[in-house]
């Protein structure tokens, strides 16, 4: 192989290398940040079943809706509960 190819190949791994390096990086932090704000939701959302403030039911709906909107889905589900009932 010609020598430019060969410099041209190894540039190109070592850029993707760090591309994919910051893209994990980049991305572990928002997993970080997803995975708190639902184990906060959902520790809102059992503890104001708990101390009796509202009873809105724990099924896989309402399970799914506090774990990927987190606190905002908690807010989504009181203000839907009190609409509804």
């Amino acid at each position: 192989m010609n020598l430019l190819i060969q410099l041209f190949v190894v540039l190109l791994t070592v850029s993707g290398a760090i591309a994919i390096y910051m893209f994990l990086r980049a991305a572990g932090k928002a997993v970080k940040y997803l995975v708190v704000n639902s184990i906060l939701g959902l520790a809102t959302i059992g503890l104001l079943n708990l101390l009796g403030f509202v009873s809105i039911p724990l099924n896989l709906f309402t399970i799914l809706v506090v774990a990927l909107g987190g606190l905002w889905g908690v807010i989504l589900l009181i203000i839907a509960f009190f609409i509804l009932v």
